[in-house]
């Protein structure tokens, strides 16, 4: 088994916010808007992942797709702990916390979904 592909999807849910008038990044805050991360692998499992939303999607989603999501295709899920190491060290260059951070947390929740379906297990137990 090996990953086969990495999407993103960004999620605007409508959100009302009832107090004073709220904005993020320069906007009114009329969504609540998140990137979800896809990861499928080569034998038809699939394992989502939330990166952080908000403000931060554009650059977060761009650095998923161009920089981080090409380093996991073709590698092997199950040694998470060893491609999340790997990932890191070649994108440290590019900072270790914002979007780069942001993009590498969502791939890591989808590699644990896919752990878990694996194993037949909630997440709690792994």
């Amino acid at each position: 088994m090996t990953i086969a592909a990495v999407s993103t999807i960004v999620l605007h849910i409508p959100y009302a916010y009832d107090g004073p008038r709220h904005s993020v990044a320069g906007k009114d805050w009329t969504t609540l808007d998140t990137l979800l991360v896809r990861v499928d692998t080569s034998d038809g499992l699939t394992g989502w992942g939330e990166a952080f939303g908000h403000g931060a999607i554009p650059a977060t989603k761009a650095a998923l797709d161009s920089l981080v999501a090409p380093l996991f295709i073709g590698r092997d899920p199950a040694d998470i702990s060893a491609l999340m190491r790997s990932a890191q060290q070649h994108v440290h260059l590019y900072g270790r916390n914002g979007p780069m951070t942001y993009a590498l947390s969502g791939i890591d929740i989808a590699l644990w979904d896919i752990a878990g379906k694996r194993a037949g297990l909630p997440l709690h137990q792994m």
